[in-house]
């Protein structure tokens, strides 16, 4: 094997985090022993993706408990002492490094600390820049490199009105990983110094997994909405445009494929703008079916007010569908703007309306080729195995590169930039 990585997800698996998944499962298809760390784990979410259960199985799967759960806390740790007799140099610089540690701190860093003693990786990955806040110290721990990802709202907005918010991550991390270069300013923006490597992979589609695309259809333009219910993706100004949109005569239905905590809002507003029976909520659905819904649409909206990259956009693009979408910020790297999209300000129903006005205008034959430019972008610049090379190399590169003298970090070779 390649290796042995700990990747850490607060809840896992998540129906809005498959990229999580897709990544577990290219690692372990690359010979990668791959291990995951969570505080939760939902037993019918786990039955939606068969996959993790027959590559992964029960038994690299970890549930972390907190002190919130003592009994299976104290197990967590319990196995963690044993596993330090087996390996006593790992454990008894664990147990100096708890032993430092302030007494309000010691009780949260065991569980994490004892599992890695158990399993003495070479890396840990933290999927999120806020999920890594009081978990770094596991490096020094146990002595394993660590990285981490931002992937959108951890930089956009999370921890905003703290100074210093991010301060324990950049101190303690050896690299981090950014899904494209509007992350990357924002990284250098909240502090992240000069001489911690950041390195931009951005997400990828398997294009294998997606249904052949087709034409567009006949009737009624047919517009779709992938994502969390969640007040960032913007869902309200994607009503407000599609009323606009009906009040000129255009022909529009919507689908919203996806749950979440914003759906009595959307709801609400659908009722309120005279909707029902234009507008269709799926709910929670899997990630094939999310593949069925781009198949049945002729156009993706996606008007998000914050947004890291946007996995959805991509798939629509590979599926052949044109995208409006909003300026939101890494949505303007995902897209070519006027080739394989229309991008519009965010908060800004009118000029979607405007955009959708515009497509529904040129017609079916115009918005076959946008989509089919859209397909050829996804497939030169965003395939997985591109992507799985590139957190490859970023693996390996942290692994291997030696501590400075001084302590500070060396500067990385082989992880590249995703491509412009």
């Amino acid at each position: 094997r390649r290796g042995r990585v700990v990747l850490w997800a607060n809840e896992f698996p998540s129906p809005s985090e498959t990229f999580i998944v897709a990544l577990v499962l290219g690692l372990i298809e690359r010979g990668w022993d791959v291990h995951v760390a969570c505080r939760t784990c939902d037993a019918e979410r786990w039955q939606r993706f068969p996959a993790l259960d027959r590559e992964l199985g029960r038994r690299r799967l970890h549930v972390v408990a907190s002190r919130g759960r003592p009994l299976r806390w104290a197990a967590s740790v319990a196995r963690g002492a044993l596993a330090a007799l087996t390996h006593p140099v790992v454990g008894l610089r664990w147990a100096r490094a708890v032993g430092r540690r302030a007494p309000s701190q010691r009780a949260a860093s065991l569980a994490l600390g004892a599992l890695c003693v158990r399993l003495r990786p070479e890396l840990v990955h933290f999927q999120f820049g806020a999920h890594a806040i009081g978990r770094l110290h596991v490096g020094d721990d146990v002595g394993c490199r660590t990285v981490v990802s931002f992937r959108g709202y951890d930089l956009n907005y999370a921890g905003l009105e703290v100074p210093g918010f991010y301060d324990e991550v950049w101190r303690g991390t050896d690299a981090v990983h950014v899904l494209g270069r509007d992350l990357a300013d924002r990284a250098e923006r909240r502090g992240r110094p000069a001489d911690l490597p950041v390195v931009m992979i951005p997400p990828a589609v398997d294009l294998a997994r997606l249904p052949a695309p087709h034409p567009p259809t006949d009737g009624p333009l047919r517009l779709v909405s992938v994502g969390r219910l969640h007040w960032k993706k913007g869902h309200e100004w994607t009503l407000a445009a599609l009323a606009r949109l009906r009040a000129d005569g255009v022909d529009a239905v919507l689908r919203i494929v996806g749950g979440g905590p914003h759906e009595p809002a959307i709801r609400a507003a659908v009722a309120e703008l005279g909707l029902d029976g234009a507008v269709e909520l799926t709910g929670f659905v899997s990630h094939d079916e999310v593949a069925e819904h781009l198949a049945w649409s002729d156009v993706l909206v996606h008007l998000a007010v914050s947004e890291g990259f946007g996995n959805a956009v991509l798939e629509a693009q590979a599926m052949g569908r044109p995208v409006v979408c909003s300026d939101a910020d890494g949505l303007r790297e995902n897209v070519e703007d006027g080739v394989t999209a229309i991008v519009v300000p965010r908060r800004d129903a009118d000029a979607a309306a405007a955009a959708l006005r515009d497509l529904a205008g040129r017609g079916r034959s115009a918005m076959r080729a946008m989509g089919e430019e859209g397909r050829c972008r996804v497939v030169g610049r965003f395939g997985r195995a591109e992507q799985m090379d590139r957190f490859e190399a970023l693996y390996a590169a942290v692994v291997a590169a030696p501590r400075r003298a001084d302590g500070r970090r060396p500067a990385l070779t082989g992880p590249g930039t995703p491509p412009g």
